[in-house]
C-alpha cells in the first residue's frame, strides 16, 4: 500500500476543537522525498457553535520513498493517528496555548525516524514511542 494511500485513511483527525487535514502528498521527483501539504484547524466553540479560530497549512518532508517498503509502516501511521487523537482530545486549557504555537509540521513524526526504531511493531507500539518521547509528541501531553 502505498503512503498516501495509508495518509488517506488517516486523515481528517477531527475532534470538537482541532482537526488536521491532509491536502496533498506527493513524492519529489529529484530526491525521492514523501512531502505532505497538512492544514492544522483550532475550533472554538461559542454557545453550541464551531467556529474556525486558527488555520496552519504547512508542507512537510516526511521520509523517504525507501522506508516504504518496511513491514510496519501501516502500524506506524496508525499508531500516529492514535496518539494524535489521544493528544486532541484533551480537555486542558492549557493545550490551547501550546497549540497555538504549533505548527503542523510538529504534530507529523519523519516516519523514517519512528521505522528505524527497532522495538516497535504495533499501532499501539508507535502511538507509545510517540507520547514518550518529549522530542516526539509526549510534549502535548497535558498531565495534572
Amino acid at each position: 500500500m502505498l503512503l498516501q494511500d495509508l495518509l488517506a485513511d488517516a486523515f481528517p483527525i477531527d475532534t470538537e476543537r482541532r482537526s488536521l487535514h491532509l491536502v496533498d502528498a506527493h513524492q519529489r521527483a529529484h530526491d525521492g522525498a514523501l512531502v505532505l501539504t497538512v492544514r492544522l484547524l483550532i475550533w472554538e466553540l461559542t454557545g453550541g457553535t464551531r467556529t474556525i479560530r486558527d488555520i496552519k497549512e504547512q508542507e512537510i518532508h516526511i521520509g523517504l520513498a525507501e522506508h516504504l517498503s518496511d513491514p510496519r509502516l501501516p502500524a506506524c501511521v496508525a499508531g500516529w493517528v492514535q496518539a494524535i487523537r489521544q493528544i486532541f482530545d484533551q480537555q486542558d486549557p492549557r493545550l490551547e496555548a501550546l497549540l497555538d504555537a504549533t505548527m503542523p509540521e510538529d504534530l507529523l513524526p519523519t516516519f523514517a525516524d519512528l521505522l528505524a526504531l527497532r522495538r516497535p511493531q504495533t499501532p499501539q507500539d508507535f502511538a507509545d514511542a510517540l507520547l514518550t518521547s518529549k522530542k516526539r509528541l509526549a510534549r502535548y501531553l497535558i498531565t495534572p
